[in-house]
């Protein structure tokens, strides 16, 4: 979506620092509710408190998403997370 905004208004919009900011606390969110084997898992907030998959909220999408900030792919901790929680969605 940063990505889009900003090509369509053809300047930055974002300072990196916040899109750092808020992608890590989304990463600790999924970390804290993490399975035991290290998926991260966003369940929504209550009263559902669902877990979703999908490509639209879900963990997947989610990855999808956390996978696009440059300064996340570069913390060994954080691709380990998620390359557990893609296994996992490829494997369900």
């Amino acid at each position: 979506m940063i990505e889009f905004l900003e090509s369509y208004y053809g300047k930055t919009l974002f300072n990196r620092s916040d899109v750092l900011r808020v992608a890590t606390a989304i990463f600790e969110y999924g970390y804290l509710h993490k399975l035991e084997n290290g998926t991260l898992v966003f369940p929504e907030p209550p009263p559902d408190n669902r877990i979703t998959i999908g490509l639209g909220r879900g963990s997947g999408g989610i990855a999808i998403r956390l996978l696009r900030v440059p300064e996340l792919r570069q913390n060994a901790t954080i691709m380990n997370h998620l390359k557990l929680t893609v296994d996992y969605l490829i494997a369900r």
